[in-house]
């Protein structure tokens, strides 16, 4: 007990000195802020910007589980006698001291650690939400133990997790909710669309959480995420299969997250306008209709938009908080998402081999001046249409869709020899004496010797030599190490 308590401390010291985006809202004191107007919420995002020069990376990775022997899903409860997810959550908590921080009636949702926490998904599947950290060789090492220590409890149960963008052996069908508040309201909310069942429970990505130091920075670097979002989901796409097939998409997690919400995802022309503004991010937010909130501990729903709750306070009696908001937020799935980090999200899950390359190559290319110029001089008048046309193009065809007369493999070239040379200016060395840059080897090898995408690339195995086995898939998305 006296571990955990210091545990906490130093959480306590890191969010006071430079961890202003830790991926769990309950340890913002700025929660329980009163809305008096939309002003304040614009307020709360102002207050946000750090004003360091040194800006920390955090990452989101979710991945579902299988079991070993019958490529069955893991269900949250366990199936047939068989350990679940909930199993994995309790071991992690008895044995390698992971704290507890949100349970309810003995069900796990929430474990913490130093700083880093486990959560689940809707149907229980796992998310590792890091530590943000400044320099990448930690991350590398929190990642490393975090699937050291999943893949060996989870063998206690004959579980897999697989490190790939979409489950690609089950239907929606065979998959049930954990037993949580939102993942009963979300499936209310969208049961009519087995498209949006298949978002919940099916699909897998990877966010990289990004540090901004005032509101011209903030939107510079989101502008420049939209702009390159379907490069970089070309680069790293991994989820050619659905239900044991070959997918209609190379990547299928991105065509079912466009599916999912046509109001909540997609790209919003206001988005790339010169004028756009944390004013403006707010203004779409709080126009959206509001799922629920919570109060005493239960759900409740005002039927609203996000405005007009805010309007009618005096009337309902019912005071928003910037709580409040944090909740709306997350129902506001876009592929780049503001919140007190920018969170961006078009990236599938990849193995363990290939998932530092994401965070790598985003520090390379926005935390620093000289990459920042060297992106916008590369995309900066990248327009809304083709920008949607592009997407559409690089669902099915990754890095050989076609986008001004050049292969997307091009453009992700070039982002990778920018993001290269100015990693190397940071000189955060590990103990062999290499900068990070060294992360982007994997993801190299895939776009400078391969010249494919992790999906094609899968997808040509798995149809050749692999002779459809799935066992053989699997061993490559379980992977700690590159695969020869």
């Amino acid at each position: 007990m006296c571990l955990l308590s210091v545990d906490k401390f130093y959480i306590m010291l890191d969010m006071s000195l430079q961890l202003k985006f830790l991926p769990w809202d309950i340890l913002y004191s700025e929660d329980e802020i009163e809305i008096k107007s939309v002003d304040t919420i614009v307020q709360y995002f102002k207050n946000s910007c750090s004003g360091h020069k040194e800006m920390a990376i955090g990452v989101e990775c979710e991945r579902s589980g299988v079991y070993k022997d019958d490529l069955k899903p893991v269900q949250y409860f366990g199936v047939n006698g068989r350990g679940g997810y909930l199993d994995v959550l309790k071991k992690l908590n008895h044995e390698l001291g992971w704290e507890i921080v949100y349970e309810e009636k003995g069900n796990i949702y929430e474990l913490l650690r130093c700083g880093t926490r486990i959560g689940i998904e809707n149907d229980g599947r796992l998310e590792l939400a890091s530590k943000p950290r400044l320099d990448l060789h930690d991350l590398a090492r929190e990642f490393l133990f975090y699937n050291h220590e999943v893949s060996e409890i989870s063998k206690i149960f004959g579980i897999v997790f697989l490190g790939i963008g979409y489950q690609p052996f089950s239907t929606v069908k065979e998959i049930s909710y954990a037993p949580r508040i939102r993942a009963k309201i979300i499936d209310k909310i969208y049961k009519s669309r087995v498209e949006k069942q298949k978002w919940m429970k099916l699909a897998n990505g990877l966010h990289i959480n990004i540090d901004y130091t005032s509101e011209e920075d903030a939107i510079r670097k989101t502008q420049i995420l939209w702009r390159i979002s379907s490069i970089l989901a070309a680069m790293f796409a991994c989820s050619p299969f659905e239900n044991g097939k070959r997918a209609k998409h190379l990547d299928h997690r991105l065509y079912v997250n466009q599916e999912m919400d046509k109001d909540r995802i997609p790209l919003q022309k206001a988005f790339l306008s010169k004028d756009f503004s944390f004013k403006k991010w707010v203004d779409y937010c709080v126009d959206l209709p509001i799922f629920y909130l919570m109060r005493d501990g239960k759900p409740i729903y005002p039927k609203t938009t996000f405005r007009e709750f805010i309007k009618n306070q005096t009337k309902t009696g019912i005071v928003p908080s910037i709580r409040d908001f944090n909740l709306h937020l997350k129902s506001i799935w876009s592929e780049v998402r503001l919140r007190k980090y920018i969170e961006f999200r078009s990236i599938d899950s990849v193995p363990q081999f290939l998932l530092m390359s994401a965070s790598v190559l985003i520090k390379g290319l926005l935390y620093s001046k000289k990459s920042l110029i060297a992106v916008e001089n590369m995309v900066g008048d990248f327009g809304y249409d083709e920008l949607m046309k592009l997407r559409n193009n690089v669902l099915k065809e990754n890095l050989r869709a076609n986008f001004r007369g050049k292969p997307v493999l091009y453009y992700a070239k070039e982002l990778i020899n920018i993001a290269s040379e100015n990693l190397k200016l940071f000189k955060n060395l590990n103990e062999k004496g290499e900068d990070e840059s060294v992360y982007l080897e994997p993801l190299k090898e895939f776009i400078f010797i391969k010249e494919k995408s992790p999906a094609r690339y899968l997808l040509e195995k798995w149809e050749g030599e692999w002779g459809k086995d799935n066992k053989k898939l699997v061993e490559w998305v379980t992977a700690e190490t590159r695969p020869s």
